[in-house]
């Protein structure tokens, strides 16, 4: 009897991924922090250069196209390095990386998420393909692209992200740092909107900006309950340590002298960046396990099948849905 996918278990999927990436080896979290780090970090630098710097627009165009390098980078390490959680779990060794797996993998995630990017804004208005973009792209990421023609990829990946959707819509709202890091863009350029529109409120833009923020902060409480919990205690940290330093150590910081940092954009978007760096791990790792899971079901469906059945009706695109042959359970 199928069973229909619930909240409860959703949230075991969940403690499972912390589970998987708790016992993740060094080396998945180096391939994780070398591409993710220097992306994050060239964000920051663009747009507080692009905000602040008289002179941006002389170099705007190479930057831009560093961080567009730099994001294909991130998505290359964020692959390799769920296919490592994706080994772990299914008790195989992790796959080598050798110079044509990374470009070959590079240059699919440089033309897929140019596709994404411009997918992403017309889900959002249609707001029903939504998760299931964000789930084709978590699965495009675990599959590998030498081993397949991209069609027959595309199609395979298409097919596990419509699986379970109530599940996979569940896990988007609890894991996903994109509705997150969508709310925080908003309240940035809602703030900069309104400042334009009212030039009057520049007289005191930091009040403007908290009293946005506040229903911004609320708004990302319910869009996205992990991320917003994750926030409020980075936000705890940064205002608690630079007191903590002070009373100890007699050092004293920016923060600690004074408060109006914390209510600035530039602490926004370092917030969304930590953040981000912070739960996209788990995100994976909830995406890993319905991947295995996926495909060990349709891996099933196939021995089932009498060797007559499988000779006669299956066609190849259906054959090829067995990933994973390794029946050893992880649970």
């Amino acid at each position: 009897m199928k069973t229909k996918p619930t909240q409860s278990g959703s949230l075991e999927l969940m403690e499972t991924a912390f589970t998987l990436i708790r016992s993740a080896p060094a080396r998945s979290w180096s391939l994780y922090a070398s591409g993710t780090a220097p992306f994050l970090f060239l964000l920051l630098f663009f747009c507080t250069d692009m905000a602040y710097n008289t002179f941006a627009s002389r170099h705007v165009a190479p930057l831009a196209l560093l961080l567009v390098l730099a994001f294909a980078l991130m998505k290359t390490s964020h692959a390799f390095f769920a296919r490592d959680l994706l080994s772990q779990l299914s008790l195989q060794s992790s796959p080598s990386i050798s110079l044509r797996a990374f470009l070959i993998e590079f240059r699919c995630q440089l033309s897929v998420q140019a596709f994404f990017f411009l997918a992403l804004p017309l889900s959002l208005i249609i707001v029903l393909p939504f998760g299931w973009l964000l789930a084709f792209m978590e699965h495009y990421s675990l599959a590998d692209k030498s081993s397949r023609p991209h069609t027959t990829l595309l199609g395979h990946c298409l097919k596990l992200a419509q699986e379970q959707p109530r599940e996979n819509h569940l896990i988007i709202w609890l894991t996903s740092p994109v509705l997150f890091c969508l709310s925080m863009t908003a309240s940035l350029f809602s703030f900069y909107l309104t400042l334009r529109i009212n030039p009057a409120l520049q007289a005191d833009p930091e009040l403007t900006f908290f009293i946005m923020s506040f229903f911004l902060s609320a708004a990302c409480l319910i869009l996205s309950p992990v991320c917003a919990m994750v926030a409020c205690n980075l936000t705890l940290l940064i205002i608690t340590l630079p007191s903590l330093l002070a009373s100890l150590f007699g050092q004293d910081t920016l923060f600690n002298l004074s408060s109006h940092h914390i209510a600035s954009p530039t602490f926004l978007l370092g917030l969304t960046v930590l953040v981000y760096l912070i739960v996209k791990p788990l995100n994976m790792a909830v995406y890993v396990l319905r991947h295995f899971l996926s495909s060990s079901r349709l891996t099933v469906m196939i021995l089932k099948l009498p060797s007559a059945a499988i000779s006669r009706k299956a066609s190849p695109r259906f054959l090829h849905l067995s990933l994973i042959p390794n029946s050893r359970p992880f649970f």
